[in-house]
């Protein structure tokens, strides 16, 4: 029917799972310490993300925040369903039949922990913030945490529901060709460049964003980077209705509002900019954002300077014979009889 499927891989660690896109077939099993298997992936050249990061089953959460991630979820449906009590999943399937969507967005909340953890991260860093379906197209009613458990389910919601009720929307350089292997690619290297964006056409749709910083002449779109050479200039344009309200997040905090689709700021200091925007009526408590873009990167952080470390010595305390030390440039070493 036209449609790509990419093929990807969800890997079990000590830390939580770790999701894989663009890993070819690896020499070896994978698995372990999260923070090993966040370096294979890279190694291997796959781009990695730390999948429902805050499950409510512990073994399924990430906790390996200081491994050098690619991506995460800031937002995951199967977490979002399995946090609720039974008394509000009775009337959301009473109201399944007549409107899957919307009835599926209804249990949604804005993930504030999640995005905090985001925010905090792009200080240091770029982290690309997806969302995730996560659809298994079964809930249990028996109260535990995982669907498969339950001896007591319904086959809700399905995966056409979930599909319709939020996307991510993704920035291509150049349309698609056709070609399986080339759309793959350029779809994989447009969500690890950052150039996407969360829609939840459930709330309002469709749903559509344009966002990026100008400076000196140069300007970046969501997911890069952009060097500060005088005022800075971010933009962020939507289709929603009058009532929208748009905010201009620098690093977590907000520096700029908007009562209205549309967005300016002006502005000097570095950081890591996203928007959001919001509509009324937006489910959950917080309201769930309508539209959530990844950042650009303005300004070059400055590293933290680390102190000079002296040359190490190795000293091997052998019957040394033959034996010859095989040292690089920054390294001292010598052999003893």
């Amino acid at each position: 029917g036209g449609v790509l499927c990419i093929q990807a891989v969800e890997i079990s660690t000590s830390g939580g799972h770790y999701a894989a896109l663009g890993l070819p077939p690896p020499p070896y099993p994978l698995g372990g310490e999260a923070r090993d298997v966040v370096e294979d992936v890279a190694r291997l050249g796959g781009f990695g993300i730390a999948a429902h990061p805050d499950s409510a089953k512990p073994e399924l959460r990430w906790d390996e925040w200081d491994a050098p991630i690619d991506a995460l979820e800031w937002f995951n449906a199967d977490s979002q369903w399995r946090d609720e009590g039974r008394w509000r999943l009775l009337p959301t399937i009473l109201h399944y039949p007549l409107r899957p969507p919307e009835a599926v967005a209804s249990l949604f909340d804005r993930p504030a922990g999640l995005l905090h953890r985001w925010d905090q991260l792009g200080t240091r860093r770029r982290v690309v913030g997806l969302a995730a379906a996560d659809a298994h197209a079964r809930m249990g009613l028996g109260g535990k945490s995982d669907p498969y458990d339950e001896l007591v389910y319904v086959k809700l919601p399905s995966y056409e529901a979930i599909f319709r009720a939020f996307a991510l929307r993704i920035e291509l350089r150049e349309p698609f060709s056709g070609d399986p292997a080339r759309d793959a690619g350029a779809l994989i290297a447009s969500i690890r460049d950052g150039r996407v964006y969360t829609a939840f056409d459930s709330v309002a749709g469709p749903a559509s964003l344009t966002f990026s910083a100008e400076s000196g002449g140069a300007m970046a779109r969501q997911g890069g980077a952009l060097a500060i050479g005088g005022p800075v200039r971010l933009r962020a344009v939507t289709n929603g209705p009058p009532r929208t309200s748009l905010v201009l997040l620098r690093d977590g905090e907000v520096v700029g509002r908007s009562e209205g689709p549309a967005l300016e700021w002006m502005g000097d200091r570095p950081g890591a900019y996203r928007a959001a925007a919001r509509v009324p009526g937006g489910p959950g408590d917080p309201p769930l954002p309508w539209i959530v873009s990844n950042p650009v990167y303005v300004g070059e952080r400055e590293p933290a300077a680390a102190p000079a470390a002296p040359p190490l010595e190795a000293v091997l305390v052998w019957p040394a014979g033959e034996w010859r030390v095989e040292k690089d440039g920054r390294s001292l070493g010598r052999a003893e009889t």
